[in-house]
């Protein structure tokens, strides 16, 4: 890849949610194109090396092809963490109920990214139906949510009676 440097690996992932493209018609090359990219991920060395491996081979296209290209960053958060005690309790819990799970970073933001500096915050993902999510297809299957809410009030009656 273009710009491609040494360093550890992260898991970050980008995903292209917004495409303008003008005049959209199905036979006329675009004018314009406008696309809206979303990087996450658990470090921010690591979406520092994906936003400038990005540009570097839009620059290098843009260049190439004699296409103006114009940037804006809209916004950039820091990765939060998750608390590693709530994390560990809710392993815990689901080796308990010998629910099958994984500790896992996650890009998402949802609201433990507000709660995580003011609170200790965790989340619980479930299993999407063949790993769609974020879609219009999503969909989980309801023994999947259940034992998420099963996972959450063993590691709740833990948390509070202890």
């Amino acid at each position: 890849a273009i710009g491609r440097r040494e360093a550890p690996l992260c898991e970050s992932v980008a995903t292209v949610g917004v495409i303008q493209n003008t005049p959209n018609a199905l036979n006329v090359v675009p004018g314009a194109v406008e696309l809206g990219v979303d990087l996450r991920g658990s470090s921010m060395d690591s979406l520092d090396r994906m936003e400038h491996d990005t540009l570097t081979a839009a620059r290098s296209v843009c260049h190439r092809r004699n296409i103006a290209l114009t940037e804006s960053k809209l916004s950039e958060l820091d990765p939060v963490s998750m608390d590693k005690a709530i994390q560990s309790g809710l392993m815990a819990a689901a080796e308990r109920l010998h629910i099958s799970c994984r500790n896992m970073p996650s890009g998402a933001g949802h609201d433990a990214m507000a709660f995580a500096p003011l609170f200790p915050t965790g989340m619980v993902f479930i299993p999407c139906e063949k790993g769609v999510s974020h879609n219009p297809l999503e969909s989980a299957s309801l023994q999947s949510i259940l034992d998420g809410v099963d996972m959450l009030w063993e590691y709740i009656g833990i948390r509070f009676s202890a």
